[in-house]
């Protein structure tokens, strides 16, 4: 896409599957028009995940073990060149997308009671956001 020619770029939940975010941000600022804006859904952490879903298959299918730390996301597309930088909205990531049995056997395996389980997988919850970004090349 030549450099310039873009209005507006919208993603929903795929510069998260990307292992170089910088270089998505960075392109997708050079694309777009003077008072250009994107619209970005993804998904984000609110704390680091355990190394058992970080190295899982079906996390990082799931867009979680790909995610980075919220405010590290936001400096990415601010480094890009974006301005006014604004989460729109933000949620707690619905569980049931995530746990998959190899990931329920990993924290199982991490309790000792079902006390313990019950809270491992609502801190895991509150450990993953999905927002909506906007921001906008000047």
């Amino acid at each position: 896409i030549s450099d310039e020619t873009i209005d507006v770029i919208m993603s929903n939940c795929v510069i998260n599957l990307s292992p170089d975010k910088e270089r998505v941000y960075k392109e997708a600022f050079r694309v777009l028009k003077n008072g250009g804006r994107i619209f970005v859904a993804d998904i984000v952490l609110a704390k680091e995940l355990p190394d058992f879903i970080k190295n899982n298959t079906s996390a990082y299918i799931g867009c979680i073990a790909g995610a980075l730390a919220k405010d590290e996301y936001l400096s990415i597309i601010r480094k890009a060149g974006f301005a006014d930088v604004q989460i729109l909205k933000e949620t707690i990531f619905p569980i049931d997308f995530i746990i998959s049995e190899d990931i329920k056997c990993n924290i199982s395996k991490n309790t000792h009671s079902s006390i313990d389980l019950t809270k491992n997988i609502e801190d895991l919850q509150k450990s993953i956001l999905s927002i909506l970004v906007s921001a906008k090349k000047l």
